[in-house]
């Protein structure tokens, strides 16, 4: 018993010892933790302020976008010109004679997106070329430059080197990804690319089901990834000069 209490004794020594040497003053530890607490909160409130409206990008560069100072109002706007109020739109080039048609000698060339640097064609046409009259839909095959007996098991695109099809059949141009597609709406494509409710091809594959593809509407920004690939649809090409 003796030595239990001896134990103890020395326990209680040792904390006493370093409480009164280590001089903690626990009203400035209070203190602190209430100014953590309370710089945590503003801060925690001024980041979600600006998820809304962007204000903080113009300081710091953090965050960009918001509300309706930056992309508030959507594309869509029922297909009609000019764009609704308060819609967001990035920097873009329109391609004309005065320009080289954007460095390309081509007045093929639509509008350069000059977030991404991809230049964009005019809508491919049913006589194969690139205009934003009489344009046309076509197979994903044909649009990527596929044989199209890939349309069936295993659904691989082999690539013509005669005869070919889609943006690979005009000198310099290519078929956009999905992502490449998704871009441009954020940029703000709609008036530019865009002025009524197409859906156009990309040329990325569906992951988990090759049959299919990706397609993106420039006007609503709506993606989907269930076309199949023998189905129809617009097509507009990209190149970076």
């Amino acid at each position: 018993m003796k030595k239990k209490y001896k134990v103890l004794s020395v326990v209680l020594f040792l904390m006493a010892f370093l409480i009164l040497n280590l001089n903690v003053n626990w009203n400035t530890v209070s203190a602190v933790s209430v100014k953590i607490k309370t710089a945590t909160r503003v801060g925690y409130v001024a980041i979600m302020a600006n998820l809304w409206d962007g204000s903080l990008a113009t300081t710091t560069n953090q965050f960009p976008g918001g509300s309706q100072l930056l992309g508030g109002v959507d594309d869509y706007n029922n297909n009609q010109l000019p764009t609704a109020a308060g819609t967001y739109s990035g920097s873009w080039t329109q391609c004309a004679s005065s320009n080289s048609y954007c460095g390309t000698a081509t007045s093929s060339s639509a509008w350069k997106d000059n977030s991404t640097g991809l230049i964009w064609s005019k809508a491919l046409s049913s006589s194969g070329g690139l205009t934003d009259l009489a344009i046309t839909t076509k197979t994903w095959y044909v649009a990527n430059n596929c044989v199209e007996d890939g349309s069936s098991w295993p659904y691989t695109c082999t690539k013509k080197t005669t005869a070919k099809t889609g943006c690979e059949a005009l000198s310099g141009w290519y078929m956009p990804t999905q992502k490449q597609l998704m871009s441009a709406y954020i940029d703000g494509a709609w008036g530019k690319l865009e002025g009524v409710n197409r859906f156009y091809w990309s040329a990325t594959t569906q992951s988990n089901n090759v049959s299919s593809a990706w397609g993106v509407n420039l006007s609503s920004g709506y993606v989907y990834n269930g076309y199949a690939k023998t189905n129809s649809n617009y097509v507009r090409c990209v190149r970076v000069f």
